[in-house]
């Protein structure tokens, strides 16, 4: 593998060494032309009643303008014309009627201005999936925090074309700050961008095989727009002044406005029209919005972007980086549950909710950044989550003998009354949550009033993962279920939220080679939605080639909520 990177400027502050490319070349025996990657990186695309959403990534060029043709009654027709976006660097198509009854073909044809000043063109072609029901379940991958440790997860790649499935779904964290090397640029923003972009075409690199041929869904989270955590509060941008976890506490993005619109436009604009035209007083938009694929009706929720900061309004809990630092302070208590506090936004909750009375399809699923309640345990003494890199891996079947749920605001079991007001909504709809964040896979039922009143959930383990998290509540603190693993039966989490937990993939230690890779339980999600019997099949399966999920999956989920999990040898 051969890369050059640079967006260096012609001198440096200090007076050190810079560098440019210009008018490069390789040679030799062992190049490979047909492996050539770009100046078409990738493609994502998602159809819901007849109309087709399709973006192209570009790298940054200097002049493009593309065309999306398909293959419609035995010939190619250009069906849409598009001109690369300046700052994301994509071509946008809407093609507002579609057959896509069957499994077509379409090709991307770009034309841009190559290093010499030249026009020249380049195709990329794909498959559109059939939006028809099967006679065999629809599936849905999910997939979570892509650092690029075991970059470009090969292995994960080809167990996920094995598995084909029908859409997929990145729930965030598709790049860290980190990722690549050569650091981590915040400004200015043109700069900024381009060092989002590096790290983004990683992931396309990985991915663009199965994005180019199935719908996909690519939500942002707080590493995708620089935030190491991200307390929205209504699409603003943070405060300046103070460091970054004073920022972020305070509420808000902590990059410009026109960098977080860029990292969406890269990310969401294949998806349909926004369920609501709206921007914030800073300039920040939404994508929030819904698509229907066979017997699926998915609602894309952003969960992040509106939610209410904690620390101004609660200042006694004394918080940092999302752990309150006074352990006196009672969370499950109404004084936790702040008047006003805001999850989705009131815009984003009427129109959830207008959605989940109205869905008629057999399975309505609900996907976001990450879980609704909190699902972690630290030890007890531990003050925050910074802890958690440093913890003992387990050998399977040991356990931590002093953990207790976690108090952590990056979770949404906080504020309490939004997610319980708009929960209840989605519990009547038997509505699936899918998400990701947490880098700790798991099938719950959330709890409203009482155990068992909400909707299930899965949560997907993260693709590589540094921050092993684990839930390994103490001894006698829940009611486990007879037969099953003593994290597993019923809890109430640090809000106070009553959970079912049925299926944990805690860390443990794997014997298999790379054991930094694989002890963290890294992997991938997939759910199979059965409508001939109404179940829903929810599983997690590690990243190396395996025949078998994590074990506990599947958790099974009949159409009367009843569950099934699967039994740990």
């Amino acid at each position: 593998m051969l890369k050059l990177t640079t967006h260096m400027p012609g001198h440096t502050a200090n007076g050190g060494p810079a560098a440019r490319f210009r008018n490069w070349a390789v040679g030799g025996g062992e190049m490979r032309p047909n492996q050539a990657w770009g100046p078409i990186l990738f493609n994502q695309y998602t159809i819901s009643e007849g109309e087709l959403n399709l973006t192209t990534q570009l790298p940054p060029l200097a002049q493009a303008e593309g065309t999306l043709q398909l293959f419609e009654r035995g010939e190619w027709r250009t069906r849409a014309r598009a001109k690369m976006d300046a700052d994301a660097r994509t071509l946008r198509f809407r093609v507002p009627s579609v057959d896509a009854s069957g499994n077509g073909g379409y090709k991307v044809r770009v034309r841009y201005l190559d290093s010499q000043g030249q026009w020249a063109e380049a195709i990329s072609p794909g498959i559109l999936r059939s939006t028809e029901v099967q006679d065999r379940p629809t599936t849905l991958a999910a997939l979570s925090c892509f650092l690029d440790y075991g970059f470009p997860a090969q292995e994960l790649v080809a167990g996920l074309k094995k598995q084909d499935p029908d859409i997929l779904f990145f729930a965030g964290d598709q790049l860290y700050e980190g990722n690549g090397g050569l650091g981590n640029q915040t400004s200015p923003v043109e700069p900024a961008m381009l060092d989002y972009l590096r790290k983004w075409y990683l992931w396309g690199w990985t991915f663009g095989e199965l994005t180019q041929d199935r719908p996909t869904i690519t939500i942002p989270d707080d590493h995708d727009v620089f935030n190491s955590n991200l307390w929205g509060a209504g699409g603003r941008v943070a405060p300046l002044g103070g460091t970054k976890n004073e920022r972020q506490d305070s509420g808000g993005y902590t990059m410009p406005a026109r960098f977080v619109n860029m990292v969406e436009r890269t990310q969401t604009s294949h998806f349909p029209r926004p369920a609501r035209a709206w921007t914030s007083p800073d300039g920040i938009g939404a994508y929030f919005t819904s698509f229907r694929f066979r017997d699926l009706d998915l609602a894309v929720v952003e969960d992040r972007k509106f939610k209410s900061a904690p620390k101004s309004l609660l200042p006694e809990a004394q918080i940092f980086n999302g752990f309150p630092q006074n352990r006196a302070f009672d969370w499950s208590s109404t004084r936790a549950d702040v008047q006003g506090a805001e999850l989705l936004g009131k815009e984003q909750e009427d129109w959830l909710a207008g959605w989940a009375k109205n869905t008629q399809a057999t399975f309505p699923v609900v996907l976001s950044q990450t879980l609704w309640t909190g699902l972690h345990t630290l030890p007890e003494d531990a003050m925050s989550d910074d802890v958690v890199p440093s913890l003992p891996i387990n050998a399977r079947g040991e356990y931590a003998p002093n953990d207790v749920p976690a108090i952590d605001l990056d979770t949404n079991g906080w504020p309490q009354t939004p997610r319980n007001r708009i929960m209840r909504v989605l519990a009547a709809a038997k509505v699936l949550h899918v998400t990701g964040d947490q880098h700790l896979s798991s099938v719950i039922r959330y709890g409203i009033d009482r155990h068992d009143d909400g909707p299930f959930a899965i949560c997907s383990p993260s693709v590589s993962n540094v921050w092993p998290r684990r839930w390994m509540p103490r001894a006698g603190s829940g009611e486990t279920m007879p037969g099953m693993p003593p994290y597993t039966g019923r809890f109430r989490d640090a809000f106070g939220h009553p959970v079912t937990v049925w299926a944990v993939a805690n860390p443990y230690q794997s014997g298999r080679p790379d054991a930094r890779m694989h002890d963290r339980v890294t992997g991938y999600s997939i759910v199979r939605f059965d409508s001939a019997s109404g179940t829903r099949s929810l599983e997690s399966w590690p990243r190396y080639l395996s025949e078998k999920p994590f074990p506990g999956f599947p958790v099974v989920v009949d159409a009367e909520g009843r569950a099934q999990a699967a039994p740990i040898p």
